[in-house]
């Protein structure tokens, strides 16, 4: 993967669900951050979105940021007011270098 440090522009929230229980007892999910860095988002033109999605439904950005371990599917990223779950993470040739993040926007309840 080549990457120019330059085109990490977009400073992006990787997050993780987990259950708890509220006051009541009742399981709920919450989001716990993990760690705020440095990304490359862009969403996927034609036959990069069709071929993802062949794979991987619902897909339709790719992240890349340097390595980070706890990035997994199901991973929540937040940028400005979007926000994504991550569909798929691949390190290339598991150098611990770089992740290659595909994810889809998912909307969220306004508070």
């Amino acid at each position: 993967m080549n990457v120019k440090i330059a085109e990490l522009r977009h400073r992006i929230k990787i997050q993780r669900r987990e259950s708890a229980r509220d006051d009541t007892g009742a399981f709920i999910l919450e989001t716990r951050d993990l760690i705020e860095v440095w990304a490359k988002i862009e969403p996927l033109k034609s036959r990069d979105l069709f071929q993802a999605n062949d794979i991987w439904p619902g897909t339709d950005h790719r992240i890349i940021t340097r390595y980070f371990q706890e990035v997994e599917q199901g991973t929540i990223i937040t940028w400005n007011d979007k926000t994504f779950e991550v569909t798929h993470v691949t390190d290339e040739d598991y150098k611990h270098q770089w992740l290659e993040i595909m994810c889809k926007e998912i909307t969220t309840p306004h508070s």
